[in-house]
């Protein structure tokens, strides 16, 4: 009988030895797994907020690129532009010392007549040549004068930032004061035929 019971007590020693790591274990898995939930929480929310910085870097990458592209198309635009801006307004200065080589040409001319002719009668063809010298070396000479050439340049320069008028705002321009013109032509001719007839008026009962 006693070892009937030591038995029995054995028995019910290891059934609650194994209950009790059955719990154990269940207890350990349950930690385990309430540990692994937050860090796949945070593996997956890291995940995400790389996938919507990746989604919102591609629309600044893109972006940048376009202004990138744009900012070279007008710097090259730009550097046409200036060039040819440039060779315009070389081509103005050189003009305006061509007219004013003619000036100098035609001034030369009248002068050295008009002194030739006190002493003889001028001959014209000398006269002539040695203005045109003179206007030649004048202006050639003025050109190539550092000084004068770059004040030439810096007016150029400013008279082609002047925004000038297209050629349908000079006519309308020109209408414009054209019927004004003709207004107070025809406002003022009325006012004198007026006063002349009231002037008459007054002078023919005064007689």
């Amino acid at each position: 009988m006693a070892d009937d019971e030591n038995e029995r007590d054995d028995d019910s020693n290891e059934e609650e030895e194994s209950s009790s790591d059955e719990a154990d274990e269940r207890e350990e898995s349950e930690e385990s797994d309430e540990s692994d939930e937050p860090e796949e929480e945070v593996a997956a929310a890291a995940e995400q907020a790389k996938a919507r910085d990746e989604a919102r870097a591609k629309p600044k990458a893109k972006a940048a690129d376009h202004d990138e592209d744009e900012e070279e198309e007008a710097g090259d635009h730009d550097g046409a532009a200036s060039d040819v801006g440039t060779l315009g307004i070389e081509r103005w200065v050189q003009f305006a010392f061509v007219v004013f080589s003619v000036v100098v040409v035609f001034l030369t001319d009248k002068i050295a007549t008009l002194a030739w002719t006190y002493f003889s009668e001028p001959d014209s063809n000398i006269v002539l040549g040695g203005a045109v010298i003179i206007g030649i070396l004048t202006g050639f000479g003025l050109y190539r004068y550092k000084k004068i050439n770059v004040l030439a340049h810096d007016v150029a320069n400013e008279l082609a930032k002047v925004t000038w008028p297209s050629r349908q705002e000079t006519w309308y321009s020109t209408v414009v004061v054209i019927v004004a013109s003709v207004i107070m032509a025809s406002y003022l001719g009325a006012f004198d035929a007026l006063w002349s007839a009231f002037t008459d008026l007054i002078y023919s009962y005064s007689a």
